[in-house]
């Protein structure tokens, strides 16, 4: 068998020497030109005495001994594949035998060897991480903010982010750079309000602290009016509580008179789960009463007329959580000759609306964060 490279090895060639890493063993071996040419040619298909023909080309002398003591030595390294047996005919031939043949000292296998360190170690010797900046430094209940840390000595894959307090899970931590990572904090909807400490962790010890705030999410509002369909409202994160006002739609008067009644009128505080979608189905007025015709209810429940110029009832207006109804408000019922107002499939009617503040003045409203 002829000598050949081991498979776990990798050689950087540095001018007439090579710098051979075995990662298997965590060590690192610098070749002299006389064992780097040897080493080259460990392909598994040139001979010992291939190689001691090559060595012999470049005027070097004993070039049989020679390689046969650089392949004991990449041997006894395990940097071959397989052992390569010495010629049975003659003897193991060693340094102070070439020396005393008349070999320079610079034309011997020379091959000297380190421990290489582990790619985390070798991060680790740039010193305990710091900490100076974060942004943006404050986030809302509910929410999953993207955090930028800047400091200094960050390790790639071997930093960790920690922040104070229970509530904030830290995730998706990205090493951009020494001096440079992203992570996000998702904030629970309940986590304590107020300042957290934030650190970075790394091999080299922990950082100073920087402070995150926790905020209530910010107030807002939101109406909805009639649109013919289904329509839906995002409870924002970090809100558990809405109150919602919901108007029915109002009837039509019929033909030749009669006074349509106005839509319900239904107010609640329901809890919510963030982000949940809800679904608002706001009324719609009814068709128009003429003589000797039929009128339609209107959209979202409002009862249709019989005959002899009855206007459309309105229809309801409602807030749904999936199938589950929030709020209903019924719509009003419709002038002389029709069936009647309100909703028939669903009572509910009108307008509605989102808000974060509480009711005033009667204006339709839909929703308020729970403060």
């Amino acid at each position: 068998m002829f000598p050949r490279q081991s498979p776990a090895t990798h050689t950087e060639q540095l001018g007439d020497e090579a710098s051979v890493s075995d990662w298997t063993r965590a060590q690192v071996h610098a070749l002299n030109p006389t064992a780097a040419h040897v080493w080259r040619q460990c392909d598994g298909a040139t001979s010992p005495e291939a190689i001691a023909a090559s060595l012999a080309r470049h005027k070097i002398p004993e070039a049989a001994a020679i390689v046969e003591l650089t392949l004991r030595q990449l041997a006894r390294l395990h940097l071959l594949a397989a052992p390569v047996e010495s010629p049975a005919d003659r003897s193991a031939k060693n340094r102070r035998w070439l020396l005393g043949r008349g070999v320079a000292a610079a034309m011997l296998p020379t091959i000297y060897s380190i421990v290489a360190p582990s790619p985390l170690a070798a991060q680790s010797r740039q010193g305990t991480p710091t900490l100076t900046a974060i942004s943006p430094a404050q986030g809302t209940q509910g929410a999953t903010v993207a955090v930028t840390l800047t400091g200094t000595n960050f390790i790639v894959g071997a930093t960790t982010v920690t922040v104070s307090g229970s509530g904030v899970t830290v995730n998706t931590v990205v090493v951009g750079s020494s001096t440079s990572l992203t992570a996000n904090f998702a904030l629970d909807v309940a986590a304590a309000l107020g300042a957290r400490t934030v650190t970075v962790t790394t091999a080299g010890g922990t950082s100073g602290a920087q402070t995150f705030t926790i905020n209530l999410p910010a107030p807002g509002s939101q109406s909805v009016s009639f649109a013919g369909n289904s329509q839906t409202f995002t409870v924002p994160a970090g809100v558990v509580s809405i109150l919602i006002e919901a108007v029915g739609a109002r009837g039509v008067a019929g033909f030749p008179s009669g006074n349509a009644g106005n839509g319900g009128r239904a107010v609640a505080r329901v809890s919510v789960a963030p982000r949940t979608v809800l679904t608002v189905r706001v009324g719609g007025p009814g068709g128009p009463g003429l003589s000797g015709s039929t009128a339609a209810g209107g959209f979202n429940g409002g009862g249709g007329t019989t005959g002899n110029g009855g206007g459309g009832g309105g229809g309801a207006t409602s807030v749904h959580d999936g199938a589950t109804p929030l709020v209903i408000a019924g719509g009003g019922g419709s002038g002389v000759g029709s069936a009647g107002g309100g909703a028939t499939k669903e009572p509910a009617g009108g307008s509605a609306g989102v808000t974060a503040r509480p009711l005033s003045s009667g204006a339709a409203r839909a929703a308020e964060a729970a403060s």
